[in-house]
């Protein structure tokens, strides 16, 4: 007699749980075994035992989202892992807050061959953009030997937050997953790094990684900014997406904001903020970065910067292009006097498309509310360029 089958919601595709307690494993597992379940999510959950990871058999998950605190005490992220079943088409997974380390990457890697994004519970900020995600697989400062058991052949996404020589180290393994083309690099003061010994962990990154999306905090002490060594390596040709939040001792000027934008002709995505934020406008770019990139970035579709907007830079004489492809434009938090805001308003409306959106980070400080001001302006002008143009058809 042939077994009968439960079919629920034969539609279902993605499916999460909000739970304080894990209920009966009989009463779940029937969703649990949806042949056509993508996306698995369990939130505020504070166990799941292995009982229920048993129970896993979507067939199709693609995305599996464990938010949950470990049962027994002494239970590692690889035990409870390994008791996972075998989940031949997941491709990402968050797990709760845990060390990365090589015993938990090996039983990724065993379990789920096609596994391109590991993140974990831990929420880290993203620059201008005031965002919060997940942190992605996380070399730290006490991670040697990562990946010396192999696996994770197809991991896409990573995020290093370690000393120089253990980062060199990781990327210099042979089992150090090459297929990464998204990077998380951050460097602080702390770790004391050497401005050689960091154009060298960025060239180790272009010989081996064929990279699309960077994101870069620096807060080295120094005068000489990454760019440079991120233009000579060659990191910047294939980027999509380019995310920097540098020491704001360093210098950029026009002429590095030029070979910037030239380097980067796939671009996308672009946000350039600096660290301590509001600290000093002394090395900002000047507030052609917004020309020179609208005129050198053709797919850029979401920008965000800080800027210069009081330099005296003479606005008829600067060759001014609309960006082609812009969609979002994000102002950084600098300040804004009153006799610059009628300026601003002319170049936003001369280089954004009619359908931009414009997003002010104003501050705390009086200089920077300005800048509402800008965005209202703006809004208004684009209104009277929409109305002259129904006009002439």
């Amino acid at each position: 007699m042939a077994r009968p089958v439960l079919d629920i919601m034969p539609n279902l595709q993605r499916l999460t749980y909000h739970l304080t307690n894990e209920t009966d494993t009989l009463a779940l597992s029937s969703l649990f075994t949806h042949s056509g379940l993508q996306a698995l999510s369990f939130e505020k959950m504070r166990h799941l035992t292995r009982t229920t990871a048993t129970s896993f058999r979507a067939t199709s998950l693609v995305s599996l989202d464990l938010e949950f605190s470990f049962q027994n005490p002494h239970e590692t992220a690889a035990d409870f892992i390994s008791s996972l079943p075998p989940l031949p088409h997941l491709k990402s997974i968050t797990l709760p807050s845990w060390k990365a380390n090589a015993a938990t990457l090996a039983a990724l890697g065993g379990k789920f061959p096609c596994l391109e994004e590991i993140s974990t519970g831990e929420h880290v900020r993203s620059g201008l953009l005031g965002r919060n995600h997940y942190r992605f697989l996380c070399i730290g400062h006490s991670s040697p030997d990562l990946f010396s058991r192999g696996g994770l052949r197809s991991l896409k996404k990573m995020t290093i937050s370690a000393s120089y020589d253990i980062a060199n180290s990781a990327i210099e393994d042979p089992n150090f997953p090459i297929t990464i083309n998204c990077l998380r690099l951050e460097i602080y003061h702390s770790d004391m790094v050497s401005d050689s010994g960091y154009d060298r962990l960025l060239r180790l990154l272009g010989e081996r990684l064929s990279l699309t999306s960077i994101t870069l905090l620096d807060d080295r002490p120094g005068e000489e900014s990454p760019i440079h060594a991120m233009i000579e390596n060659g990191l910047l040709p294939s980027l999509t997406s380019l995310e920097l939040n540098l020491n704001n001792r360093f210098n950029l000027d026009d002429e590095l904001v030029h070979s910037l934008a030239t380097s980067l002709p796939l671009l996308e995505k672009f946000i350039l903020t600096q660290y301590p934020r509001g600290k000093s406008t002394t090395n900002l770019p000047d507030w052609t970065i917004v020309p020179i990139f609208a005129r050198h970035c053709p797919l850029l579709k979401e920008f965000g910067s800080v800027f210069d907007p009081t330099t005296p830079n003479d606005m008829e004489s600067t060759p001014l292009v609309q960006f082609r492809s812009l969609r979002r434009f994000y102002i950084g938090e600098c300040a804004l006097p009153r006799k610059c805001i009628s300026n601003m308003t002319v170049l936003f409306t001369l280089v954004f498309p009619p359908d931009c959106s414009i997003h002010c980070d104003e501050g705390p400080r009086a200089e920077y509310r300005g800048w509402s001001s800008v965005v209202e302006n703006y809004k208004t002008m684009q209104q009277v360029r929409r109305l002259q143009e129904r006009m002439n058809t």
